[in-house]
């Protein structure tokens, strides 16, 4: 292959990778409007069991601010006597990742900031 010919691919190469990228952003940033309007809270956990987003619908029904979510345990938002068998749930789960409705004929309570 000629040089010039060379560096028309790595140029295309570089047009594909922008592109990829915009569309990942195009498809993050729908992601993030679906959720933002959810009408469930939805909150984002990492394996150590911090939050690392919270949503809109979050911020109505347990009276935080998404500032004040982020990066503290999950757990702020169980009622005390549900958490053993939360984290327990979430273990099985990460453990044995794959794609399941959550909550699925079960009743799920949550604890509000002002402890209700």
């Amino acid at each position: 292959m000629k040089l010039r010919q060379r560096i028309y691919v790595l140029e295309e190469t570089e047009e594909d990778k922008k592109g990829y990228l915009e569309e990942e952003n195009k498809t993050e940033a729908m992601c993030e409007g679906l959720f933002e309007f959810a009408p469930a809270a939805i909150v984002v956990f990492n394996r150590e069991d911090r939050i690392v987003q919270a949503y809109k619908q979050t911020e109505r029904l347990f009276g935080y601010t998404s500032e004040e979510l982020l990066s503290v345990d999950h757990d702020v938002l169980l009622p005390e006597r549900f958490r053993e068998r939360h984290r327990e749930h979430c273990r099985g789960y990460i453990s044995d990742s794959h794609v399941r409705p959550v909550g699925t004929g079960l009743e799920l309570y949550g604890k509000k900031k002002d402890s209700s």
